[in-house]
């Protein structure tokens, strides 16, 4: 059974107003950029499952997918 994984607060935080479909998508797009800096497994996850949330605009979907792969080429970075 894999170990459960603790999300610090403010990525949990983060990551309900970037999947909050009543907040203005300005606002959600700057959290999704937000997300990405904290460049950790679960940012990540998060950021996957918002480009695949059909409820997000393609403009938020894309953009969670860009940062996504910026997420993942830093911690290639870091684990050389």
């Amino acid at each position: 059974m894999p170990e459960e994984v603790v999300m610090p607060y403010e990525l949990r935080k983060h990551i309900a107003i970037a999947n909050d479909m009543e907040i203005a998508p300005e606002i959600r797009e700057q959290t999704i950029k937000h997300i990405a800096r904290f460049g950790s497994y679960e940012a990540l996850c998060a950021l996957l499952d918002i480009a695949c949330n059909t409820k997000a605009s393609y403009s938020e979907r894309d953009l969670a997918l860009k940062v996504s792969r910026d997420v993942l080429k830093n911690s290639r970075k870091n684990d050389i």
